[in-house]
């Protein structure tokens, strides 16, 4: 059934602890709750180490009749895997599934992620 909302997919590195990947599992589902007014659903894939990957994860978002979605990518620093990794798996899928994806600047470019960031830890300690 197709959306009004887009999806948001969360695309973080991947981990051999299976923690770690829950972990990421976890944050987007509080997003989903956060972010519902915004978007329909929040998905995660991964560039390496579990699963699913980018590719199949794009599958499952066309075959759920999703036409659109954004990609944060959940990770820190304009590395390679942010400026190249990331967009050439997830423009090679959207195009193949003819889907419409934006990609949104990676987590610590975001603008005012130091700010939160900060805020986080004076609340925290």
């Amino acid at each position: 059934m197709p959306q009004s909302l887009p999806t948001l997919l969360l695309i973080a590195h991947g981990s051999r602890r299976s923690e770690a990947n829950d972990e990421v599992r976890r944050t987007a589902d509080a997003l989903a709750a956060a972010l519902s007014d915004t978007y329909a659903a929040v998905r995660v894939a991964f560039l390496e180490l579990a699963e699913p990957s980018i590719p199949d994860a794009v599958a499952t978002l066309a075959l759920d009749g999703v036409r659109a979605f954004d990609v944060l990518p959940w990770l820190l620093s304009a590395g390679a895997h942010v400026q190249e990794d990331v967009p050439q798996l997830l423009h090679a899928a959207a195009a193949e599934h003819q889907l419409a994806v934006r990609l949104l600047p990676h987590l610590g470019g975001l603008d005012g992620f130091p700010e939160a960031v900060a805020e986080l830890l004076k609340r925290s300690f």
